[in-house]
């Protein structure tokens, strides 16, 4: 749920059933600065195949850097893919944003 303000959760469930219910609300978390290098990648609003690529090792070596294997697949497909483990979510979020999201989402844009 987005949004201030107060936010309502129903439950709908058996009669005489017993139920724990735990809600909690947090910030969304506040995006890094990007790197200096993925400022100067979308600085002029084209993304090269040299540049996402060089994102993409960023953002692997970052992930790396915090303790996660990122797996890549096949470095020749237009799009490449890839993944981490799950409980890698947090540095995820900080190295994408940081090194490789700009990137990534017009590199993708431009492939379509």
């Amino acid at each position: 749920m987005d949004g201030e303000g107060p936010h309502t959760v129903s439950v709908v469930g058996t009669a005489g059933a017993d139920y724990v219910i735990r809600v909690t609300w947090s910030p969304l978390p506040i995006a890094p600065p990007l790197s200096d290098a993925q400022t100067q990648a979308i600085a002029d609003g084209v993304i090269t195949r040299e540049e996402y690529e060089e994102g993409l090792a960023r953002y692997v070596d970052c992930m790396a850097a915090a303790g996660w294997r990122v797996e890549v697949f096949d470095r020749d497909s237009p799009v490449i893919e890839y993944r981490f483990e799950g409980a890698g979510v947090d540095a995820d979020f900080l190295c994408y944003e940081v090194e490789f999201y700009r990137i990534d989402s017009s590199w993708q844009a431009s492939q379509e």
